[in-house]
Formats: C-alpha cells, structure tokens, sequence
C-alpha cells in the first residue's frame, strides 16, 4: 500500500472517530436537557398538586362538613331578629396614648399638658366655663342615643369609643371655638367627689356631674355650672386615681385559674349549679354570665370583686339594663368596661330557644353525630344553635337570612370556646354576634 493511500485511511479512521465522539456528545447532551425538562416538569406538576391540596384544604377549613334541613321547625313563636344594638368594643386599645396624655396616674406626670404660665386663673376661668357649660349641652343632646361613663375619671362615650375633649366640641352652640385647642380636661365624676369645691346636689352622691379643669401655675382651675373653684395638683391627682380602671390586664379567667372556683363559688351561692358561658376579668373585678344548669334560657350576668375572702358580688341582674354599661359604671366607675361582653342581654334573651329537638334529630340523621349520643348542653336562636354531646362533640348551628324561611342549617364541627366564638363572628349577620350562646367554662 502506498504511503498516500495509509494516509487517507488513518484520516478517514480519525474523522470517523471524531465524528463518533461528537455524536456521542451530542446525544449526551440532549440526554442531559431531557432529564432536566423531565425534572422540571415534575417540579411544577408537585407545585401545582401542592397548592391544589391547600386550596382543597382551605376550603374544606371553612366549609360546613353537613348541611341538615329538619324536617318540622323548632316549637315556638316565629319572631324576626332585630340587630343587637350594644356598644361595639374596638379589639384594639387605640386611645391609650391619649389616656397617657391626659391622665397623670398612667404616665406619671400631671394630668393635662404642663401648667400654662401665660394664663390667669380669670382666663382659666373663662375657658373651664365655657368648656364646661357646652359639655353638658353636648351630653344633654346625645345621651339617649349614647352611653355616657366615666373613664378614668374623664367623660367617654361608648358608640364612638371616645373622650369629650374640648377639639369634640368645636362647632356646638355656645362653644367658643378659639378654645378647642387648649388643654381643658372635661371630667365626669360623682356629685360627693365634686363637693369639696362646688355646692351640688347631695340627694344623689353617686350620680355624675360635668366638670372642666385647666391647669395654670396654682394648680387646677375647675369649673361646674355657674360656679368655679381653685384645686390644688395633688387634690386633682388622687381624684384622678379614685376612677383609674387599670388595675392589671384583662384576661379570661379558666378553670384552671385560681379565681375561678372562688368566682364560681359566690355566684352557685345564689343561683345554684352554672354554666359559665363568658368569664373575663383583672385583678380587682370580674365579668361573668351564666346560666342555670337546670334552665339554659335563666341567663344572667354580673360583676364580681375581689376581696380579703375571695369574690363577692358587686353588681347582679345586669341582663335585664337596658343601659348596662352606664348602669355597671354608676355602681363601680373604676371599673374597666372593656371586661364587659358587648351584647345587651336585656333586648337579647328574648331571642333565646327552648326545644331544639327536630335540629338534634336531623343532625343524627345526617350522620354527624352517633344514634346515643345526646346533648349535655344546647343552647341557641333564630340564628345560631351551640350544642355539647356526651361524647365531646361540640357542634355549631347557623341558619342564615336566605335559609330562615326553611329553617336550613350548616352544622360546623368546633373545636373550643375560640373557635366557635370565630366561626360565629365570621358567619352571623349582627354586630356583635350572640357569643352568649356559647359556653365557655
């Protein structure tokens, strides 16, 4: 063979191998992309399935697990809700920062803003009583729409979750606008506490009266009806701290807390055996409602407070106030309302059921709950049934607006007092829901 001829093959031999080892490349490289889309492909199908099951999930959270409609509507007279009309208490305690603005007790200084230097006690006087004249006026308008209490010795209004200052009264006759900005504490206080500078009427010591007080270099100049008084610091400061309401957090008192059994103890005394449906309290009061064992419609509400020998009853019957939270508030106006549930039992308890039978039977026919399995507790009206069974089961009727007329229910499986209390803030139809209905303890 020639040495051209050895040439052209060894080059062909070495082409041919090279062209095998780009092939080879080449096919490996699309192996290496095929498994990657392959792997990515997965990925995205598992992200998918992934936020599939959360959606499933979250659906099934909030979706009922039965619908039951019974065949023959509970015993008794149809009647149509009316709104719950009680005071709406903010979740949130916004006005603190005005509260340590003007209360001394809170923030350590004195009540108002630092005494005015520039002020006479005759200018002071004229600001207190203008001040104090128009706050009466503007509580002479509004009190039979609202609730009027003292709050930490100040006049608040409890729809608007508000203090009375002077900015509130700008714009009402009679008030002189160029004083909205100053610093005039408008008080609400009762007539023995006004008496050591103002001559009131004593037939009512426990009834309030409107003052304004300023501070000027001398101390306070306070104002009431026609009549104006000079106050020392110290003497307005301990007034102040007589109706402060802080007297620790407010929290829900368990079973497990050692009040409890002294709380329930004083209350069985005079009702007999209880269910505690709403027990919240610091360390000075308790709010507590109940019901009797023996009658889930007896429901009844009180305050109770602490002394040397446990809990007393400081104020009783309080379902039946059309203006409980003033009234609560007369009898102890140190007491922070916040404790206080929202709903008025006095316009709600006439709302309550007795014979919620046909809804039990229906329930067991849908197979929610076993054939023995009966209610320990049961508790309910137009709108919503809270039912407790031998077994723990713990379920939670609503019949909305559109299903009323068929008296169709949605049973909700609950786990505790929480959840139920947010399930029926989520579902009811009234502002505050009936929590009432629900047993806490």
């Amino acid at each position: 063979m020639s040495a051209a001829a050895c040439y052209n093959a060894d080059t062909e031999a070495a082409s041919a191998e090279e062209t095998g080892e780009r092939l080879n490349n080449l096919t490996g490289k699309k192996v290496v992309w095929a498994a990657l889309a392959l792997v990515l492909f997965l990925a995205i199908m598992v992200f998918f399935y992934a936020s599939s099951r959360r959606m499933d999930q979250r659906e099934a959270d909030i979706s009922p697990v039965v619908t039951v409609a019974p065949t023959e509507q509970p015993p008794g007279e149809a009647q149509t809700m009316p709104p719950y009309i009680s005071p709406a208490f903010l979740e949130e305690d916004d006005d603190w920062p005005l509260s340590e603005r003007l209360f001394g007790q809170l923030s350590g200084q004195s009540p108002g803003r630092s005494p005015s230097p520039v002020k006479s006690m005759e200018e002071a006087r004229k600001i207190t009583g203008n001040a104090a004249a128009a706050a009466w006026q503007y509580y002479q308008n509004y009190h039979q729409q609202a609730e009027y209490v003292t709050r930490n010795g100040f006049l608040f209004e409890m729809p608007s979750q508000s203090y009375i200052t002077a900015e509130i009264l700008e714009g009402l006759e009679g008030f002189d606008p160029q004083y909205a900005a100053e610093d005039v504490m408008i008080l609400f206080i009762r007539n023995e506490d006004a008496q050591p500078w103002f001559s009131v009427d004593n037939t009512e010591p426990s009834a309030f009266v409107i003052c304004a007080a300023y501070a000027i270099a001398d101390g306070y100049c306070l104002s009431y009806a026609d009549q104006t008084a000079l106050a020392p610091s110290d003497a307005i400061e301990d007034l102040l701290a007589r109706y402060s309401s802080v007297h620790g957090p407010i929290a829900r008192v368990s079973s497990a807390d050692g009040a409890y059994m002294s709380v329930l103890s004083a209350i069985e005394e005079r009702a007999g055996p209880v269910d505690v449906r709403y027990m919240e309290g610091d360390e000075k009061y308790i709010s507590a409602v109940v019901s009797v064992r023996s009658n889930p419609l007896d429901v009844r509400e009180l305050i109770l407070e602490r002394s040397v020998d446990g809990y007393q009853i400081k104020i009783d019957q309080i379902e039946t106030f059309e203006r409980k939270f003033a009234a609560i508030n007369q009898a102890a106006p140190d007491l922070n309302l916040r404790m206080v549930p929202p709903y008025n039992l006095a316009a709600d308890l006439k709302y309550l059921k007795s014979d919620f039978s046909s809804l039990v039977g229906s329930i067991r026919q849908s197979g929610t709950i076993a054939e023995e399995d009966a209610p320990v507790f049961i508790s309910g009206d137009d709108e919503f049934v809270y039912m407790e069974f031998i077994s723990g089961e713990r379920l939670l009727a609503h019949c909305g607006e559109a299903a009323a007329e068929k008296m169709e229910w949605k049973i909700y499986p609950v786990l505790s007092y929480d959840d139920a209390y947010i399930r029926m803030k989520e579902l009811s139809r009234f502002s505050p829901p009936p929590y009432f209905l629900i047993k806490q303890g």
